[in-house]
């Protein structure tokens, strides 16, 4: 959040990180991680899924894919015409297998290791 944000986008980035959902405005976010990208992290000549536990499956990839265009848990949900529950469970599995924290820096190592676009 910018520290000039309305209160209304204040308080639904509130209750958005109470859900457990990253927060951020999706232009900035979306630039920040294109710079990300774009600025040689990738580890050339390896394998993209060395990084990660175990590799994913296609809707694991789909789903991340839609994460790092910003899109939310319920948003994906609608897109892929699957329930929010199931993409909570792909999400968290998405985690598990970056050994990552939040849905942010699974997007951000899979950009720089030319996971999804």
């Amino acid at each position: 959040m910018l520290k000039d944000a309305e209160v209304e986008d204040m308080l639904a980035a509130v209750r958005s990180a109470f859900r457990g959902e990253a927060v951020y405005k999706t232009g900035l976010a979306a630039q920040a991680l294109s710079r990300m990208a774009g600025s040689g992290f990738a580890i050339p000549g390896t394998d993209p899924d060395s990084i990660l536990l175990e590799p994913l499956t296609d809707r694991e990839r789909e789903i991340l894919q839609e994460m790092a265009y910003g899109l939310r848990n319920d948003q994906i949900a609608r897109k892929l015409v699957i329930s929010e529950g199931t993409v909570k469970s792909h999400v968290h599995r998405i985690l598990q297998k970056f050994g990552c924290e939040d849905r942010t820096q699974a997007v951000v190592m899979a950009l720089r290791n030319g996971i999804v676009q």
